[in-house]
């Protein structure tokens, strides 16, 4: 892991920046059919981009090389 995603993950840890973030967005889904908030889509979106993905397709790759050294 990179000093870059650590230390964004330490900086996230401690002042709940996503929170901060995803407060003032109004989220049109249903809320029984929500799976993930908004303050989880931030973060995985944020933290994809802090390793280099490009693009969703990128973080299921990722996934999925995660779970083949599992």
């Amino acid at each position: 892991m990179s000093r870059t995603v650590i230390l964004l993950r330490e900086t996230e840890h401690q002042f709940r920046l996503f929170d901060a973030i995803s407060k003032d967005i109004r989220d049109p889904r249903r809320s029984d059919r929500i799976r993930y908030r908004i303050n989880e889509l931030i973060r995985e979106r944020i933290f994809a981009m802090a390793v280099g993905c490009s693009a969703q397709d990128d973080v299921e790759g990722l996934r999925a090389t995660a779970n083949s050294k599992a």
